[in-house]
């Protein structure tokens, strides 16, 4: 699991392979009020529709807390 911050704030959380996302992981907003979902480090889905309760978890599951 690893850590990727953009110089905006941003902040994606995921699994990495050979410095590659992979797997389900998590894009944070710089505030950290709203998250999208990931995988393989591609956005699943519309930006900033993944339920924030549900992205804490699998945030918290890949061993952070934002």
């Amino acid at each position: 699991p690893g850590v990727y911050e953009y110089s905006d704030g941003e902040l994606d959380v995921s699994f990495y392979s050979n410095d590659i996302r992979v797997g389900d992981g998590v894009r944070w907003n710089t505030d950290r009020t709203r998250a999208s979902r990931l995988r393989d480090g591609k956005l699943v889905g519309t930006e900033g529709d993944f339920p924030v309760d549900d992205a804490m978890r699998l945030t918290k599951k890949l061993g952070f807390v934002v």
